[in-house]
């Protein structure tokens, strides 16, 4: 499962974390391998914005060894650490999905405030061997303008299952660099209002 116990959560540019290894390898390469052979992906785009292919997770029949992504106790494992990270009660369903980026893939900078009924997220990266050259990076930035507030980012290269989790916001600002080669894979566990 899921484990977040060594996370911290840091205040810049806003709430979050970022955690290495918050899966067992042996879980991950199960996920990723599902994900690279056997999932049916939908395609997503906004042009100029961001493109990437989706796949809906929250009520899917998934195999026996990746079936413990949408089990009850691990969703309420992931509100649990969630609470306590941002010390706040999360009373909301808990959506489930995966995205995967390919070469010329990325995503914009925006919030995900207003446009869903999102509070939190958790965004764990599933991408064996990626390399700095292949992009995809997820950025995070107090405001809109990147050039302005360079030196208030935060990077997060997406290491393979490493996490990053954050509060969604109107100062959440993030985006993903544009995929320069390879698949970038992400799990993502969305909190309702």
């Amino acid at each position: 499962m899921i484990n977040l116990d060594t996370a911290q959560l840091v205040q810049t540019p806003f709430k979050h974390f970022a955690i290495k290894d918050c899966l067992a390898k042996s879980a991950g390469d199960k996920l990723l391998q599902w994900f690279e052979t056997a999932a049916v992906w939908k395609d997503q785009e906004i042009p100029d914005f961001y493109s990437m292919n989706v796949l809906e997770l929250t009520d899917a029949e998934l195999p026996q060894d990746i079936g413990w992504i949408n089990h009850p106790d691990c969703l309420r494992s992931v509100r649990s650490d969630l609470e306590r990270l941002f010390s706040r009660k999360l009373l909301g369903a808990i959506k489930i999905d995966a995205h995967i980026m390919t070469p010329g893939h990325r995503i914009g900078i925006h919030t995900d405030f207003g446009s869903t009924k999102m509070t939190h997220r958790l965004v764990i990266q599933l991408n064996r061997g990626w390399a700095v050259s292949n992009g995809g990076r997820l950025v995070l930035l107090p405001e809109r303008s990147p050039e302005e507030s360079k030196e208030k980012q935060k990077i997060y290269f997406p290491l393979h299952c490493s996490a990053v989790g954050f509060e969604i916001s109107d100062r959440s600002y993030h985006a993903v660099t544009p995929i320069l080669s390879g698949e970038r894979y992400t799990l993502r566990y969305s909190v309702e209002e």
